[in-house]
């Protein structure tokens, strides 16, 4: 027994001995994947492995990354670029560059999914990321998007995006998206449930916005809605406690109230204004529509007359922005209703050019939606309120609060016309330039977009034809 001990000494010395350690100071000196992999190819057991693996790691993740950045607007080079973003993504699923990384490659894939006339738009439409106005060209059916350019408040703009968008705007369809009980949300007054349903249905309205991103935006918002009015996020059942001046959750709201049974409120974001500055060029005998928007406020609606819904909505409205500026799904949320605003902007327009308006005429040809899976069902969070409870027949009360509700995109634009004011920093559109730089730009087949400097801010701009 001593003398096996005594081997195994001298093998870990010899292990940690000059050449080893000499070696591994050099590999930490070169610090590259070809050194890390020669020194595990030469000593694979030695103390250092370990550590040389998780570096080995991290730099091949930083390569897949490196790589995939510099391709992913590449027409030629999309795949090679997905496939970089999956290699990063098989290193690395948890850090914030992993959901940059989620994002890109679900770009990528509904781009691939195109032909390449499609691809070259959606790599033009994602240097944009905040909106902030549009043009359109009812001659050439041109749609110019312009705005800040991505970063980490606002992700790169989807074509899949714009085009369900403009889809819903054409049939003049309200996107609504909820998470509720099967059957539907019942009246507080007959709110008795003999057993607190475990899963809350999705439902997507119309059906067609389900398993679309657009459609995902709108479920992402509605279920920040159920955990900042549960106090609890859904997923992870940890508490929701956000640094908003004013905030409480309903059930903290409703501690010392008593209800007759459990209850479930239904709070929904609903827009409330869509403010939006029209303006008309005139070149000759043509017209450049040019729209901007002015103010956009998010809405909540309680739908119930119980003073905690009511008092959390109130809040939650007067500080949306601050919560957006937590939230990525709330801030996806305004990228919704700026692009539904778009899109039915667009119509207005050519409905007020047409006698008999054809609404089917700015249906892009061609583009075929990306799937991208969207939940059928969530479990159910109750909160309890006090402890107290009754059996009233068959049926227990609990005293708590579950929360159904939604999301409802049902407020139409309103437009102010004439040009902005002198302090309004927005770009001056000339319609002959713009023609003749889309021309340009689509005879050699680059992606449609450029930047556009405006009072010492640098905005990007990108065109898709509607037809």
């Amino acid at each position: 027994m001593y003398r096996y001990v005594i081997i195994l000494i001298l093998i870990f010395t010899a292990s940690c001995g000059p050449p080893v350690r000499k070696h591994w100071e050099e590999t930490l000196r070169l610090d590259t994947v070809e050194a890390y992999e020669e020194f595990l190819r030469r000593y694979p057991e030695s103390p250092f492995a370990e550590e040389a693996k998780r570096r080995l790691r991290e730099l091949r993740a930083e390569d897949a990354y490196r790589r995939a950045m510099a391709l992913k607007e590449v027409p030629d080079s999309l795949e090679e670029a997905a496939r970089s973003f999956r290699e990063y993504l098989s290193y690395d699923s948890t850090s914030a560059r992993a959901r940059e990384a989620e994002r890109y490659l679900w770009l990528l894939e509904s781009w691939l999914s195109q032909d390449e006339r499609w691809r070259r738009y959606g790599i033009a439409l994602s240097g944009i990321g905040d909106v902030k106005g549009a043009v359109f060209d009812p001659e050439t059916k041109y749609l110019t998007l312009w705005g800040d350019p991505p970063d980490g408040t606002h992700p790169p703009l989807a074509l899949d995006d714009l085009m369900l968008a403009l889809e819903v705007a054409r049939r003049g369809e309200f996107p609504k998206v909820s998470i509720e009980p099967e059957g539907g949300l019942k009246p507080f007054s007959s709110a008795l449930f003999a057993e607190t349903p475990k899963f809350f249905t999705v439902r997507f309205d119309p059906p067609y916005l389900r398993d679309t991103h657009f459609g995902y935006l709108l479920f992402l918002a509605d279920r920040r809605l159920k955990a900042l009015a549960m106090g609890v996020d859904p997923e992870t059942k940890e508490p929701v406690l956000p640094e908003v001046p004013g905030y409480l959750s309903i059930p903290d709201r409703a501690k010392g109230m008593r209800f007759v049974a459990t209850y479930f409120a239904a709070p929904i974001f609903k827009p409330k204004k869509v403010l939006i500055r029209e303006e008309v060029k005139m070149e000759g005998l043509s017209a450049l529509f040019v729209m901007n928007f002015e103010e956009i406020v998010i809405g909540v609606d309680s739908q119930s007359g119980q003073v905690p819904a009511e008092e959390f909505a109130r809040q939650l409205e007067e500080h949306f922005y601050e919560y957006a500026d937590l939230y990525p799904s709330l801030r996806g949320l305004v990228r919704a209703v700026k692009l539904l605003a778009v899109g039915r902007w667009v119509k207005d327009v050519e409905m007020e050019l047409s006698e008999v308006p054809d609404v089917g005429k700015f249906r892009p040809r061609g583009y075929r939606f990306y799937r991208y899976p969207t939940p059928t069902s969530v479990p159910t969070v109750t909160v309890e309120i006090s402890r107290e409870r009754r059996r009233i027949g068959a049926v227990i009360e609990e005293n708590a609060y579950g929360i159904s509700g939604g999301v409802l995109l049902s407020t139409p634009n309103t437009y102010i016309k004439g040009p902005p004011g002198r302090s309004v920093s927005t770009p001056a559109w000339s319609l002959p330039k713009l023609r003749e730089l889309i021309r340009k730009l689509e005879k050699v087949r680059k992606p449609v977009r450029w930047e556009v400097p405006v009072k010492g801010r640098t905005y990007r701009a990108a065109s898709v034809p509607l037809r």
